[in-house]
């Protein structure tokens, strides 16, 4: 069997899915290493991943690494109420 030439690409969907699915609870923290053993990757993917996906607004950036968005009523109001125009 071959290298795996795209743990990136992996990473990023897998863990775009977690996110956007609430797999992960809300202001849950994304350990690196854990996510990276759980994926079958080096922990660079993942923090590439990461990145990216805070750069989209779907994890938050923290002093200590990511962690999942949390949401009050205000932002689910926005959101339901966005949901409605569409």
């Amino acid at each position: 069997m071959g290298r795996d030439r795209d743990p990136f690409d992996r990473a990023l969907e897998a863990l775009r899915q977690r996110v956007s699915q609430s797999i992960v609870p809300q202001g849950a923290p994304l350990a690196v290493n854990l996510l990276a053993a759980e994926l079958g990757v080096s922990s660079t993917p993942v923090r590439e991943a990461l990145a990216r996906l805070a750069g989209e607004g779907l994890v938050i950036r923290t002093s200590s690494g990511y962690a999942t968005l949390t949401w009050d009523r205000g932002d689910l109001a926005a959101l339901y109420g966005l949901a409605g125009l569409l």
